[in-house]
């Protein structure tokens, strides 16, 4: 299935066949496959869905938006932080007991997993996979609507208490953004 089907952003000023509908898949180079095709069929409920070359592609469905694509290429270069990386990749859970049953799968295979982490609007485990990919499993739950309605989303700089610090100098540096709603209606 290569079509991607999802719908788009339909209330702007872009055409329906060319709006963004998400992301299609991960890539994750490696120097081998075998170890990472372990812990994703094993531990993260991926199977093995298509393999071509160097390519193996993983999947929980066939639907655009949960490949993840590992790719063997022993000879290239690691990704150091800065420009053109991924800081990591995260995987959805539906909620707690979901997320412990994967936590206490990565613990069983000796990965270094953090305890949950409450981040407000979900809670999340992080660990690095055994290519050195800093994987992260987040909930659904409770949502960005915790502390705001559908409706007036975006509209104002939310945070975490944590960052509440942080708020002002972190306020200035995001840019005005301008949009008439009523364009798009």
């Amino acid at each position: 299935n290569d079509v991607d089907r999802r719908q788009g952003f339909l209330n702007g000023p872009i055409p329906a066949e060319y709006t963004i509908r998400g992301f299609y898949n991960v890539e994750i180079w490696e120097e081998g496959y075998e170890l990472t095709s372990g812990l994703l069929t094993g531990q993260l409920d991926h199977k093995l869905i298509a393999e071509k070359g160097n390519r193996f592609r993983f999947a929980t469905n066939d639907k655009p938006g949960s490949y993840v694509d590992v790719v063997c290429t022993p000879d290239s270069l690691k990704g150091l932080k800065g420009s053109g990386t991924v800081h990591h990749i995260a995987f959805i859970t539906e909620g707690k007991e979901s997320q412990e049953k994967v936590r206490a799968k990565i613990v069983e295979r000796k990965l270094n997993v953090t305890p949950v982490l409450d981040r407000k609007y979900f809670t999340s485990i992080y660990f690095r996979e055994p290519g050195g990919v800093l994987f992260e499993v987040a909930t659904t739950t409770p949502g960005f609507m915790l502390d705001e309605p559908k409706e007036h989303l975006g509209e104002a700089l939310m945070l975490p208490d944590w960052l509440e610090k942080d708020r002002e100098s972190m306020a200035q540096k995001l840019p005005c953004i301008s949009i008439d709603i009523n364009k798009f209606r």
